[in-house]
């Protein structure tokens, strides 16, 4: 069991849910309105959390190049 003070950066609560949280970089940042990107996991018990979290964190530059695409 995950405690409150133990989670990694990406992920966070708010009102009991869980949320994910990720940092735009830096050559992306002029095409958003917010430098990072957060989504609620829908959940709120830790250890499922952090499974999710993790499967949403892509590795490397995968996450950047996505972006990339998309605009």
């Amino acid at each position: 069991m995950l405690r409150a003070d133990h989670f990694p950066r990406y992920l966070y609560m708010k009102r009991g849910t869980f949320y994910f949280l990720r940092r735009m970089t830096k050559d992306l940042l002029s095409h958003f309105r917010t430098p990072w990107i957060m989504c609620s996991i829908k959940t709120k018990k830790p250890d499922l959390a952090l499974r999710l979290a993790r499967t949403l964190r892509p590795s490397g530059g995968k996450y950047a190049a996505v972006m990339r695409n998309l605009l």
